[in-house]
């Protein structure tokens, strides 16, 4: 019997049991032995099936499957055995679901479930403490390469490692030691050949199918023999900056041409101490290192394990040249491989240990089909054209000869070739911390500090304190080896720039209550806690320096001015244009830098270049330029404005004359003789009171308040008192 049958009846049986009260069960069995016998027997009945039902069900060994007398220990068995079945029919549709790796839409998944959080971990001691060589975040000198030898060398280690002088622009520091192999050693010749068809093992994200983790010295050197093997390897980086000052590499993923997944552990102490062996492949000219959006990762491989990239290929940059729209290793992806991965993990701490199988899977998806990505990108880049896949090898050669530098040795001008730490304060003592409490007053574009200026439109008066809160975070990341961001983020320090009163000294309790009301948007506050009498001491001693500076003569010195100053002040404002030369200077070379896009080759500039008719150059100052419908330029000169002006100055002269004589009062000769009128009564003014009883008595009148008399065009002579009236309609300037 089906089912579909059985439910009817199964219906009636649970609207009569539900109808039927257990109280009243008891009761009829009591006064009657008849109905008592039945519903044992059917008690028994229903137990004995309910029994056979439950062997069929397969649970832990600790988990009670039968029936007994006890009604209540009854229904914890059930509810037990209730549990485990819907665990299990969980487990068992999302594992057809993560092993589905055809769907409907042609993808495969990394997460079946993305919008899931991801399994918290905490890290209860820092990795950087079990290193071997431990961190100083006080630097003596300029970064030195952290090499001892130099594989697949053009040039030798000792000329490699010679440190460049010092000029006026950059400190004494040193070039990266593998610069010369990275611009002039060729490429592999195959790379400029079409490659064949390659596909990546089947991905899975099984226990059984997970990437080999190098953790000691032997696995590295057995790694290094294996990726020697190998044409092209795809490489990413995981990387944590939080709870350091520089920052720490957690992770290397690598994937073999062999498609084979390792993951480098070099938090390990030994495998961190000796990484810089595997140059033996990182810099071998022959072998491809494909990586995306490698402008951090060849940074992180040289500060922390001396290792640098030979041919290196860039996919970020192969997708900027083939203009596809989307640059993101996600999108590739998806677009080459029907790979859908997920971001759930991108912000993970990724110092724990031992690795989830969560955090394993995310990094091992970053590098599992990164070469069958490559060789599709490197065939439709030889199909755009030759020079496209060269521009994207030149750009990837450019990303290798980054080199790292310390705040305190990098360039007076910032550039692309040379990255810091971000928000790292420069030693004022190279090796000592920045103990003293100085400010510079230096507000230039360079400085770590300025873009909190700008971004957060500080008042000129509250820029020193940014500045010396800036350098106290900065001395406390570094002798605690803690990211800024985790002594002080940038919300909580400007909110105390703001609420700090220049003029007062601080308190604790003011100091508090600032962290106290941003506590919700800063995750630092437990630190400031600890450090807050030190803070409020250096503050105050920040502040009774400035006090004795004169903060306006500073602001001269630098050239600094304020804004409301640049608006509002008339004095000479023509000066900033008066450089008319330089302006001409500019306007061409704009147009010569984009002369192909101009309809036509004949481009005036501002300044007419033709000279007049005694072969001389116009001298006079152009005050302004307007443009005819063809785009050529029509000059007006200082000197036309000044006639214009004279002009206006002319007519004003005129008009304020004959104002004057229409002013003049006649002689007394000439004025005929007037009847004098008798002069009527003064009319009471109403007041506002009688205006509004009125307009109450009468809703539909009309009401004048003040009645408008037209003058007659007439002038009348009135008595002594009377007053010379202009008419101020008249028009003071003709046009």
């Amino acid at each position: 019997m089906s089912l579909q049958q059985l439910s009817p009846s199964l219906i009636n049986l649970i609207r009569l049991s539900s109808a039927l009260n257990s109280k009243d069960v008891n009761f009829f069995k009591q006064i009657d032995s008849d109905i008592s016998k039945q519903l044992d027997s059917l008690d028994t009945r229903f137990v004995s099936v309910i029994n056979t039902l439950l062997k069929t069900i397969e649970t832990e060994d600790d988990v009670e499957t039968e029936l007994g007398e006890d009604d209540s220990a009854n229904w914890k068995v059930v509810s037990d055995l209730l549990d485990s079945l819907f665990e299990k029919t969980e487990i068992s549709l999302d594992e057809h679901r993560l092993h589905k790796s055809s769907n409907s839409d042609g993808f495969t998944y990394l997460d079946s479930n993305p919008t899931a959080k991801p399994s918290r971990f905490s890290v209860s001691t820092k990795p950087q403490k079990k290193f071997i060589t431990q961190i100083n975040n006080f630097e003596s000198e300029s970064y030195k390469p952290n090499l001892t030898e130099k594989p697949h060398a053009l040039k030798s280690l000792q000329e490699s490692l010679q440190p460049v002088p010092a000029t006026s622009e950059c400190p004494e520091h040193y070039l990266n030691p593998y610069s010369y192999e990275i611009m002039n050693q060729p490429y592999p010749d195959w790379i400029l050949q079409p490659l064949p068809k390659y596909d990546s093992a089947l991905w899975s994200s099984s226990e059984d199918d997970q990437p080999q983790i190098i953790s000691t010295l032997e696995q590295l050197k057995a790694l290094i023999k294996d990726l020697k093997k190998s044409k092209v390897i795809g490489v990413d980086l995981e990387h944590h900056d939080f709870r350091t000052y520089h920052g720490l590499t957690c992770l290397i993923q690598i994937t073999s041409e062999s498609k084979v997944d390792y993951i480098l552990d070099p938090l390990a102490p030994e495998v961190r101490e000796n990484l810089k062996l595997i140059n033996e492949v990182f810099a071998d000219p022959q072998i491809v290192k494909v990586l995306h959006g490698a402008f951090m990762d060849v940074m992180w491989l040289q500060r922390d394990f001396g290792v640098y990239i030979v041919s290196l290929f860039d996919t970020f940059h192969a997708s900027k040249e083939l203009m596809l729209g989307k640059h993101s290793l996600a999108f590739l992806l998806e677009k080459y491989v029907k790979f859908r991965t997920c971001k759930k993990y991108q912000l993970a701490d990724w110092r724990v240990r031992p690795l989830g199988l969560e955090l394993v899977n995310y990094a091992k998806a970053d590098t599992h089909f990164l070469i069958e990505v490559f060789t599709k990108l490197q065939n439709e880049l030889l199909k755009k054209g030759p020079d496209s896949l060269t521009r994207v090898l030149y750009d990837s050669r450019k990303v290798s000869n980054r080199r790292f530098e310390y705040s305190t040795f990098k360039p007076l001008t910032q550039t692309n070739e040379v990255v810091s730490t971000m928000a790292s304060v420069p030693l004022e003592k190279p090796g000592e911390p920045n103990t003293s409490v100085s400010l510079s007053f230096n507000y230039n574009r360079d400085q770590p500090w300025t873009h909190l200026i700008f971004s957060s439109n500080l008042p000129l008066a509250k820029r020193p304190i940014l500045e010396l809160l800036f350098r106290w975070r900065d001395t406390q990341a570094r002798s605690s080896d803690e990211s800024v961001r985790y002594v002080m983020n940038d919300y909580l320090l400007v909110s105390m720039v703001t609420y700090i009163d220049i003029n007062s000294e601080v308190s604790n309790q003011l100091l508090l209550n600032i962290i106290n009301d941003n506590s919700k948007f800063s995750n630092s506050s437990g630190f400031i806690r600890s450090k807050l009498p030190e803070l409020r001491k250096y503050i105050n001693e920040g502040l009774s320096e400035l006090q004795k500076m004169d903060v306006k003569k500073w602001n001269l010195a630098l050239g600094i001015q304020e804004e409301a100053d640049k608006i509002t002040s008339t004095d000479n404002v023509y000066e900033s244009v008066e450089d008319v030369e330089q302006l001409e200077r500019d306007f061409a070379s704009l147009t010569d830098e984009y002369s192909v896009d101009f309809k036509t080759s004949s481009v005036r500039t501002v300044i007419d270049k033709r000279t007049d008719q005694y072969g001389q150059t116009p001298s006079k100052k152009i005050w302004s330029v307007s443009y005819k419908k063809d785009g050529t330029p029509k000059q007006i000169t200082s000197h036309e404005v000044t006639a214009r002006v004279n002009i206006i100055l002319d007519r004003y002269r005129q008009q304020q004359e004959e104002i004057a004589k229409t002013s003049e009062v006649p002689s007394e000769a000439a004025v005929e003789p007037v009847e004098e009128q008798p002069t009527p009564a003064p009319e009471e003014k109403p007041t506002y009171l009688d205006v509004a009883k009125k307009a109450k008595s009468d809703p539909n009148e009309i009401i004048t308040l003040r009645k408008h008399q037209k003058h007659s065009k007439k002038r009348k002579l009135e008595t002594d008192e009377d007053v010379v009236s202009l008419d101020l309609n008249k028009k003071v300037l003709n046009t």
